[in-house]
């Protein structure tokens, strides 16, 4: 048996295998000995005292500065990560020529691009507004020209210029305010976009009130509940 065995290979080291096990078992061990220690020598247990005040001292500090340097890098990770969503806003809605250049060509695509390039942060209600009437009037194809001047016109409200002039340049003055007429809204949002998309342009409220309950997630749930 000897000899067979002899050609086996080792796969993993000792230390490798067994080095979390015997880490747990010193740290165990470090309890116990001084303590059954103290049990037989009544006279270690100052010793063993003082020791352990000390330890927990060093080792208090030590756990504060690792939750300090943790949280700094928590902040900073989020602060760095807010001031891009806000450099990158600022950059919305995209024009026809930046859409080409990203190989965007449906408004479902584009919606998606924005909310990764957010970092699937809140996009705020103008710049969505924005990027709608971007993705009808550059991406969608069914309706001429005519017909979209004219749903844009009864979708949307300009502070400064009126949304039929005819250069759409105007669409990207963050100055110029827009507001939108929520039926009509509604109905461009159903007409450009699949549900998926829709999701998450609506409050939960009005999707439900005009998709009804998401029958997937409540096929996974009564599946959940089968599985129970």
């Amino acid at each position: 048996m000897k000899k067979e065995t002899k050609h086996i290979k080792n796969k993993n080291s000792f230390f490798k295998m067994y080095g979390e096990s015997i880490l747990i078992f010193i740290i165990i061990a470090m309890f116990i000995f001084p303590y059954v220690d103290s049990k037989i020598n009544p006279s270690h247990y100052e010793f063993y005292n003082e020791w352990f005040g000390k330890f927990a001292i060093v080792f208090g500090v030590i756990i504060a500065g690792i939750f300090i340097i943790a949280l700094a890098v928590v902040l900073v990770r989020l602060i760095y990560e807010f001031s891009l969503f806000l450099y990158r806003r600022k950059k919305l809605p995209l024009n026809e020529d930046e859409l080409k250049n990203l190989n965007i060509t449906n408004p479902d695509d584009y919606v998606e691009f924005v909310y990764n390039y957010l970092l699937k942060m809140n996009m705020s209600k103008d710049v969505e507004n924005r990027v709608v009437f971007t993705s009808y009037l550059y991406l969608y194809n069914e309706d001429s020209e005519e017909e979209k001047e004219k749903v844009l016109c009864n979708t949307f409200k300009f502070s400064k210029v009126p949304v039929c002039a005819d250069n759409y340049e105007y669409i990207y003055d963050c100055d110029n305010n827009i507001t939108v007429f929520d039926d009509n809204y509604e109905d461009l949002l159903i007409k450009i976009f699949s549900q998926e998309t829709c999701k998450k342009l609506l409050l939960y409220p009005d999707y439900v009130r005009i998709f009804g309950e998401d029958t997937e997630s409540e096929t996974v749930e009564d599946e959940e509940d089968k599985s129970c």
